[in-house]
Formats: structure tokens, sequence, C-alpha cells
């Protein structure tokens, strides 16, 4: 799991806490909560640990999605964290997601799906 904070550029302010999830079978999801509660998981959700989830909603990611997944998680206020015990070696230490050049011109001037280049 990556986690990272989301700024307005052009206020300056924080709009959500925002992560990138992997199951055991290494499919990603985006999943993200909104300012309000950001100090709630923040304390709670640790990069390179095992977590269980209960009443997440799941929503469709419409614009710059960070993951090919169609649909993203919100971390509500009723949502529950529990960190799993276990061995977080299962999971690869680093993902990557390669595209051709096409596809990331086809991309251009579209905002569904985020694209970097090295």
């Amino acid at each position: 799991m990556i986690m990272w904070e989301s700024i307005n550029p052009t206020t300056d302010e924080l709009i959500s806490l925002d992560m990138i999830l992997m199951d055991e079978e290494g499919q990603t999801i985006h999943a993200f909560t909104w300012k309000n509660l950001i100090d709630t998981f923040r304390s709670k959700i640790k990069e390179q640990s095992i977590y269980a989830f209960n009443n997440l909603k799941v929503v469709e990611s419409m614009k710059c999605r960070p993951t090919s997944n169609e649909n993203k998680i919100f971390f509500a206020y009723n949502t529950k964290v529990k960190e799993v015990k276990g061995s977080a070696e299962v999971f690869p230490d680093f993902y990557f997601s390669f595209t051709t050049k096409e596809t990331l011109q086809e991309r251009a001037e579209k905002d569904i799906q985020c694209a970097g280049m090295l």
C-alpha cells in the first residue's frame, strides 16, 4: 500500500487521504477518505501492513484513476480497520503497470486514468 495526501493545487487545501491497496492476488484499487476523517484513518493504517476492512463503500472511479480498476473504495465514518497479523512478504515490494506509447497518446487530454512516463 502507498498513501498520499491530495491537495487542491489552486487553493493549497487538503482534499483527501488517498491510498492504493493491493490484495493477495496482486489486484490494486484506489481508496480514499475525505479530509474530515483523515485523522481517524491515518493513525490506524501504515504502509507495509496487512488489514481487514469492514463497512467500505465501493463507488465508480470516474476521473484521474491511479489504477486501472474501474471502482474505488471510500472510507466512511463507520469503516472499521483491523490489522491482520501475518507476513507482508507475500505482497510485492513494488508494483508497476507499464503501457505503450500509443496508449499514452490515446489518453492525452483525457482525465480518466493517470499516467506518468519514465
